[in-house]
């Protein structure tokens, strides 16, 4: 039914002559619904002085055809339960939990598109353009803010599929009271939306992060628990910031340049910032495409111009490039000559678990992709038969605007010696730091009078497990490691006898220590499980015991090599991945030979996990992209 809606539209636009103007192809759609419009434009036409907000009634309609909520018998008894049941939670959050259903392809069957264009009525349009004009025009902040960004990030009667509602009117008196009083203690020269936004967020409304990662039970049997992604967190803020009359939209990035995620978050429209914004979570140092959310149409996205596969990074009819704003970006022209195929459009892809499509352009001759990121990796491709099917060997932009090709050199073979299949992040090595003075030692008192020290940390191994031999005599009853006051997270943490059988004994540790629900983790044998030390944790034997040997580990993200896992390296090779065998380490490192120099790498690990990079060997190392 969507589908069949959307290529309604998208054949109606281009079949309409050139003749007819967009407003006028838009009423056509409306079929039945088009005295509703009309009346909008009729009401907002009788007075000369209601000009800008006729012209904000036409923009609207004019990019209403391409937008749609969700109706009939299901939604609306699903809605009747979230109401009931989170009748306190605030109506942006509500407005985000009311489109889940349509994220989930079991329940689309039982859902009914309602097209904006033939369901809206003349009145409701009408309360949101007065709504909307008399935020802007009474507001002093939005003084710098122009008509067209009013009616892209202020006017909108909606941001994601949510049935219509009136939720700009959902601020209370005390809300409207408090931000009044904002204005008259700021002083003028500073009143601008930023400004605002960090006076609602100390004095009114949660901080962004409190939206990130929200979890709420949902009464479906099928949703049952949902929880807050950055989208979802960033759309429910922009809904929030906009009810204060703070213009505001969600930027995506369709993956990070070096991780295998996507990423959304919040931007203010501030005229009064160089780049016209600013983001409330930039985070952005490795992007290589960053798309705004719009309510207008772009109409440089693929609208279903070839039979094959289109990305939804392609086709989204709301996504305004605004890459440049964020971070250093180029142009790429890619020669097309050796194409096998005669494809319609290229794409530029990003790692993540495969290569996933970031940008597009057809092909004339050659193929220009314009603001791309720098400091990434990208491979150029095009679908045939939904099938990714690559030409050219990936390659690097650099910050100056060079690009290097990973093109595998066999003439040049050589061994390498790999000890992680992800790159180690900063705040990763952070987690497996031991601080001087940290130690372990043995005592027959659970007070640790007068201990006798067996090992000093001192070493930080990363990611892998510390076997410590214990040569001596001595029998206890009580083990500890003891981190001088300073904090440690610890994931594993075992002792054994002088023939290698475990020694099992109960988790004893200072008062903040054991007040961790999760102290237990320390001994799961479990490498991606942990517990925060703050002093001491050790164990309590309930009698003398000798030690042979003891094991330990730091918090880590299980992506080291591990003996006894398997493991396949991959270079890429123009068109394909190629392997170079699977392995199965007895060490906490994997070699292969004859592996090709200048070639792009990728270590999987056949056994568990899925967080994997690809890289470069040189001097030795692995160079992480």
């Amino acid at each position: 039914m969507r589908r069949l809606y959307v290529c309604l539209v998208i054949l109606l636009f281009v079949s309409c002559s050139k003749q007819n103007s967009r407003l006028e192809m838009a009423l056509k759609l409306a079929e039945y619904n088009r005295g509703e419009l009309e009346k909008v434009l009729q009401y907002y036409s009788a007075n000369p002085s209601d000009s800008l907000k006729l012209k904000a009634a036409e923009f609207l309609i004019i990019n209403m055809p391409w937008h749609f909520g969700y109706g009939g018998e299901y939604i609306e008894n699903y809605i009747r339960k979230i109401d009931s049941t989170f009748h306190d939670l605030p109506i942006e959050k509500r407005l985000v939990l009311y489109t889940l259903p349509g994220k989930y392809p079991e329940l689309r069957s039982k859902l009914e598109i309602k097209p904006d264009i033939k369901t809206i009525t003349a009145d409701y349009l009408i309360h949101n353009i007065e709504k909307s004009f008399e935020v802007w025009e009474s507001s002093f902040w939005l003084r710098e803010l122009g008509f067209d960004d009013f009616c892209e990030y202020l006017l909108p009667y909606r941001i994601g599929r949510e049935p219509l509602s009136y939720w700009k009117d959902s601020l209370s008196n005390d809300m409207k009271s408090k931000t009044k009083e904002w204005t008259e203690h700021i002083s003028d020269i500073t009143k601008d939306s930023y400004a605002l936004y960090e006076f609602l967020k100390t004095h009114l409304i949660d901080d962004y992060s409190k939206y990130f990662l929200y979890k709420v039970d949902i009464p479906d049997s099928v949703i049952k628990q949902y929880e807050f992604d950055c989208i979802a967190a960033s759309v429910a803020y922009c809904y929030k910031l906009r009810m204060f009359g703070i213009p505001a939209a969600v930027d995506e990035l369709p993956s990070w340049g070096n991780g295998d995620d996507h990423h959304a978050e919040v931007a203010i429209i501030d005229k009064r910032n160089t780049s016209g914004f600013v983001s409330i979570d930039a985070r952005n140092l490795y992007a290589a495409k960053v798309y705004r959310n719009t309510f207008s149409v772009n109409h440089t996205q693929i609208l279903q111009k070839t039979n094959d596969y289109i990305p939804q990074v392609a086709k989204n009819p709301f996504y305004k490039d605004v890459t440049a704003n964020y971070v250093q970006t180029t142009t790429i022209t890619i020669k097309t000559d050796s194409l096998k195929d005669d494809p319609k459009h290229l794409y530029l892809g990003v790692f993540g678990q495969g290569w996933t499509p970031i940008a597009h352009t057809e092909v004339y001759g050659k193929a220009e992709f314009k603001d791309i990121g720098a400091g990434v990796v990208y491979v150029p491709f095009y679908y045939k038969n939904n099938r990714q099917q690559f030409f050219s060997d990936p390659f690097y932009v650099g910050s100056d605007n060079s690009i290097r090709y990973f093109t595998p050199d066999f003439s040049n073979l050589r061994t390498v010696s790999l000890n992680r299949k992800d790159r180690l992040i900063i705040y990763k090595v952070w987690w497996s730091l031991f601080y001087p003075n940290c130690f372990i030692e043995a005592s027959n008192n659970v007070s640790f009078t007068n201990p006798d020290r067996i090992h000093d940390i001192n070493e930080n191994t990363y990611w892998n497990k510390v076997a410590v031999p214990v040569d001596t005599l001595l029998s206890a009853r009580y083990y500890r490691i003891f981190t001088d006051g300073s904090s440690v997270e610890l994931a594993e943490f075992h002792f054994f006898d002088k023939d290698g059988q475990e020694l099992n004994g109960k988790i004893i540790g200072d008062a903040v220590t054991m007040g961790n629900g999760n102290i237990n983790n320390i001994n799961d044998n479990d490498r991606l499980t942990f517990s925060s030390i703050t002093n001491w944790v050790g164990f309590d034997f309930g009698k003398d015991v000798s030690v042979g040997k003891i094991e330990y580990l730091p918090r880590n993200d299980a992506n080291g090599i591990y003996p006894g896992m398997k493991y396949e390296l991959l270079y890429f090779d123009k068109t394909k991945w190629a392997s170079m065998g699977i392995k199965t380490t007895t060490e906490y490192k994997i070699v292969y030979d004859n592996v090709p120099k200048n070639a792009l790498l990728w270590l999987r690990n056949l056994t568990e996990g899925h967080e994997e990079r690809i890289f470069v060997y040189e001097n030795g190392k692995q160079i992480w992209w």
